[in-house]
């Protein structure tokens, strides 16, 4: 989509861990997936992270009701990113000025996050919106793909329908 999108264009995109933000030809511009991850089992469209999360927060409502009972926040710590985290002098893969240096946003290098990052939501429907959202946020999805998180939902009223037939 990107590629055709934005044929003969050059975009800024994420050029890989500790690289920051870069110049990359449209034709060459791929989502950042790690070689030791496995491709998600499904399409782009719908999202299946929208779709699954907002089928697991309508679940979760519906079974604990309309409270959100579980941790409502969750602290990323700084330098503490799966991807790009912080390493000092004497730890393996250090580089200094790279992986001892926070990054500082579009095209820095750098650990991330900078700083602590907090994520709070009053609501199961919240997680699930930001979890959808956050596909688009690392170039994964576009917008329309989010449409997933609707039928999460209606996926949600059935599982539901079905599993309390099994317990009453």
């Amino acid at each position: 989509m990107i590629q055709c999108g934005f044929a003969g264009r050059t975009l800024d995109a994420w050029i890989g861990p500790y690289e920051g933000v870069g110049k990359v030809p449209a034709s060459g511009w791929q989502p950042y997936q790690d070689t030791t991850f496995v491709t998600p089992a499904f399409s782009g469209y719908v999202s299946g992270h929208s779709t699954f999360s907002a089928a697991a927060a309508g679940a979760l409502r519906l079974f604990f009701g309309e409270g959100y009972v579980a941790a409502k926040c969750r602290r990323i710590k700084e330098g503490e990113s799966l991807f790009e985290r912080k390493i000092e002098e004497g730890e393996e893969g250090f580089d200094a000025g790279l992986t001892d240096v926070p990054n500082q946003g579009p095209r820095t290098k750098g650990y991330a996050p900078a700083t602590d990052v907090v994520l709070c939501w009053d609501t199961w429907e919240e997680a699930a919106e930001e979890a959808g959202i956050s596909r688009l946020h690392g170039g994964i999805h576009i917008i329309a793909d989010h449409e997933g998180k609707d039928m999460g939902f209606e996926i949600a009223d059935m599982v539901y329908e079905k599993a309390s037939a099994l317990w009453n």
